[in-house]
């Protein structure tokens, strides 16, 4: 269905490029850009998902810069971002070194950031925060306040044990990571964290 809808607003740009405003095209080139991005992280989300199936998700661990990694994550759900004008405060140190495998977390940061964007209220605002613990490793804590309508669906559904694909990818790469996912909620305020080795 994303994909049919991509090709559809494809197909509607086509058309405004002949006859739209330059603040029109801005603005289909905009949904675009969202829908397709969707629709990548959910062709690899059930790429991923086959994989655990069968047990062949692996990480290639290097000593890499993690700030580099969450700005390529943020980078990519830019336009989402400014769609629904989420305030999202970023507060790492200055040097943020982790031994993981840069692809799988990306995947992580932007699985975790998607969530943000998506269950965050309009016009309202989350951070990530990033600190050394004193075990040498790197503490990860994203917060976002949860728009109404989520909380009314929290009372039928658990929404920090979700059921959702994404974030089972996550647990399971963070596993391969030697790391956990923890999650929780206080009053109107969704928290998700965990750790990374810094060798």
């Amino acid at each position: 269905r994303d994909v049919e809808r991509s090709r559809g607003l494809g197909d509607v740009y086509k058309r405004q490029v002949i006859s739209g405003t330059p603040e029109e095209q801005e603005t289909y080139s905009k949904i675009i850009q969202t829908t397709s991005a969707e629709t990548l992280e959910m062709v690899y989300t059930i790429l991923d998902i086959a994989a655990m199936g069968s047990g062949k998700i692996e990480v290639n661990r290097e000593n890499t810069d993690l700030a580099t990694l969450i700005q390529k994550a943020t980078d990519q759900l830019a336009t989402l971002r400014e769609e629904r004008a989420i305030n999202f405060e970023i507060n790492i140190p200055d040097t943020l070194n982790g031994f993981v495998d840069k692809n799988r977390m990306v995947q992580v940061f932007t699985n975790l950031y998607s969530n943000v964007l998506r269950y965050t209220p309009k016009n309202g605002s989350a951070s990530l925060q990033a600190k050394t613990t004193d075990d040498g490793r790197i503490s990860f804590s994203i917060r976002n306040d949860i728009a109404k309508i989520q909380l009314l669906k929290s009372n039928k559904q658990d929404i920090t044990q979700s059921t959702g694909f994404g974030l089972e990818i996550v647990r399971e790469i963070l596993a391969l990571h030697d790391s956990e996912l923890s999650t929780e909620l206080i009053d109107k305020q969704f928290t998700a964290s965990f750790s990374l080795s810094t060798d």
